[in-house]
């Protein structure tokens, strides 16, 4: 992907650069990662590492830098440094290690910058000043719906509170590195759906987790802390992928691009969920691309490649399909050498295999004739926000297919996928998995944009301005669903858990095995997210585990939950001891939720009369140890 001819530097938006030893930044930075490591568990601590961790590698991966770029791009790094060392740490049972790997990471590339006198250029300009700004956009957004979500002071002791997608989504998030956490591996378990194999990849779970540990706080706590500097560092990282492939004197050109890609979907940019921490990598990838010849490092980019098929299905999918196509348009056809020529097509179908061994569902969908599991009206509900950003997309690829061809063709393909996803919903019988596809082919379909408007940055400005603008328009005009429930995320009346529920998640965290199963009345989802324990089926529609598990068995396993809780209830008709369902399931701890008139009451005095059990009262809640361990069996797949 060559740059525009037109890149100068000169005229009033002219860059200043200056260049010095990469060695100057690797040495301090490298010394206040060695004084993070030393320091207690705590806020300072994560936030050091976060920042500082990725350093090294950013200066590795490419000389010159604009100032805001590499400022603002260093937490993805960091994750994804993070990422690999918790790993390698765990994998290996090296525990204490986790932090130090990156700092010897660290320090071997100041050693290398040293003996190759590498140096790196830092520029500063008007582009500096647009990202500055629209990190600032992000931000308050940020801090608005933190304000009103998580751990917060109510009454003088602390709640948790939680509003629209804060209550699922990040609850989800929450769970699965919280279960890392406790684990010290790979979440392996559905925290959602106990004794079911976790098949989403998981690998930024796991250094959200390596972080986490670094804070000496809970991943509900310790998560929401990363999401602003990771956000803001995706966010950053786009607006310079279309800056560099701008002309110089058209700055405000990425920054609407920008804009436009923020309004498509604000759910990705304002509250912690999985989609929100891959993007950055994607960012991060196209960033590298831009401005470079020939895709730039092609080994690094696979490289990324192959981290991102192991952290997301998604944005995995889009970054083999950016890579396999910039490999087939980009890569000269005449190349003498072999290896040029053939090295990132044979990379990008290894990559491919590699994703289709590491994203099949077990479970196959049923099929059917046309709108047979959903209604015309729900598609048409889905499709109508796209419409004109879509017919809009048509135009974008075909300004850009002469000049950027693989920007074009990878984004052209992306949505051709996110196409036959929502055809493939449409054909489904059953409303929820019918649903599924529809809702989430979306998510292609932004992606494929999020990949063409580098490309279009590049064109004559007009005609970008009027693609852009159009979209825009689009959206803005008639706001889908995911956009309007946004603000739920501030309006919505909160789901509030108290300090009783909080002191009742907390033991049971600290007195259980970190493999131990639970079973709750509580009807939320932070249950889970607080103790890192796998809670078992309470939800009829499967969300979590989408594709895992078939919907008769995933009724059954709500249904056996409900009869235990009522036998329960009655006591005094039973004789007490591990029944079938708590052995079979290894339910180690009950939570008990006295307020939901759902289920019975359950009387605590009776269960006291057994010597088998410990029950610990928190007021509203309970909690049942019932005496049945939970060691890590194989899970049902």
């Amino acid at each position: 992907m060559d740059r525009p001819t037109d890149m100068v530097d000169s005229g009033p938006n002219s860059r200043r650069s200056s260049e010095f030893p990469a060695v100057l930044l690797a040495i301090p930075c490298t010394a206040l990662l060695v004084v993070a490591c030393l320091l207690s568990p705590g806020t300072a601590r994560l936030q050091l590492l976060l920042w500082l961790c990725g350093v090294g590698p950013a200066l590795f991966v490419r000389r010159d830098w604009r100032f805001s770029e590499l400022v603002f791009c260093l937490p993805v790094f960091s994750l994804i440094l993070f990422s690999l060392s918790s790993f390698i740490g765990w994998r290996f049972g090296v525990h204490g290690l986790v932090a130090g790997l990156p700092v010897v990471a660290s320090a071997i590339l100041a050693t290398i910058f040293a003996l190759r006198g590498k140096r790196i250029s830092i520029s500063h300009g008007a582009s500096d000043y647009w990202c500055v700004g629209l990190v600032a956009l992000v931000a308050v957004a940020i801090g608005l719906v933190a304000s009103c979500n998580g751990f917060q002071s109510v009454g003088g002791t602390t709640s948790f509170i939680a509003r629209g997608w804060y209550k699922a989504d990040s609850c989800y998030l929450f769970s699965l590195v919280q279960m890392a956490v406790e684990r010290r591996g790979w979440p392996a378990e559905n925290p959602m759906l106990s004794a079911i194999a976790n098949y989403y990849p998981s690998l930024i779970h796991v250094g959200l987790a390596g972080l986490t540990l670094q804070s000496g706080a809970i991943a509900a706590a310790a998560v929401p802390s990363m999401f602003g500097p990771i956000v803001i560092s995706g966010v950053a990282l786009y607006y310079h992928s279309c800056d560099r492939m701008a002309a110089r004197e058209k700055s405000w050109i990425p920054a609407l691009g920008t804009l436009l890609v923020l309004v498509a979907r604000p759910d990705f940019f304002l509250f912690p969920q999985t989609q929100c921490f891959a993007l950055p990598v994607l960012f991060l990838v196209l960033t590298l691309i831009a401005g470079n010849k020939a895709c730039g490092p092609f080994c690094l980019l696979s490289g990324l490649g192959v981290f991102i098929v192991f952290a997301h299905t998604v944005t995995a999918l889009v970054v083999l399909v950016v890579l396999i196509v910039s490999a087939v348009l980009v890569i000269p056809a005449r190349d003498r050498n072999a290896l040029r020529r053939f090295g990132p097509a044979l990379a990008g179908f290894l990559l491919a295999l590699l994703f289709l061994s590491k994203n099949a569902m077990p479970v196959k969908p049923d099929w059917g004739s046309p709108f047979s599991g959903i209604s015309l009206s729900e598609v048409s509900l889905v499709l109508m926000p796209w419409v004109l950003p879509l017919a809009t997309f048509v135009a974008m690829v075909c300004f850009c297919w002469r000049r950027y061809p693989a920007f074009a063709g990878a984004a052209a393909l992306t949505t051709a996928v996110g196409v036959a996803y929502f055809a493939r919903g449409c054909l489904l019988v059953d409303h929820f998995d019918a649903w599924f596809d529809t809702f989430n082919a979306q998510r292609l379909f932004f992606l494929g944009l999020v990949i063409i408007l580098p490309g279009l940055c590049a064109i004559e400005p007009r005609k970008a301005m009027a693609c852009m603008g159009v979209a825009l328009l689009g959206f803005v005009a008639v706001p889908s669903n995911t956009t309007l429930g946004c603000l739920n995320l501030i309006s919505e009346k909160p789901l509030v858990l108290g300090p009783q529920f909080l002191s009742a998640c907390e033991y049971v965290r600290q007195q259980t095995a970190p493999t131990s199963r639970i079973v709750t009345n509580a009807e939320n989802n932070a249950v889970p997210a607080l103790t890192g324990r796998a809670r078992f089926a309470n939800e009829k529609e499967n969300y979590w585990g989408h594709g895992s598990l078939p919907e008769r068995a995933n009724l059954e396993r709500v249904n056996q939950q409900t009869r235990y809780l009522s036998d329960l209830a009655s006591w005094d008709l039973i004789k007490y001891d591990p029944t079938d369902f708590l052995r079979t399931n290894q339910i180690s701890a009950i939570l008990i939720d006295r307020r939901n008139k759902k289920f019975p009451t359950i009387d605590p005095l009776k269960i006291a009369a057994s010597d088998k059990v410990r029950i610990t009262d928190f007021g509203d809640y309970m909690v049942i140890e019932t005496g049945v361990h939970s060691p890590t069996p194989d899970l049902k797949r």
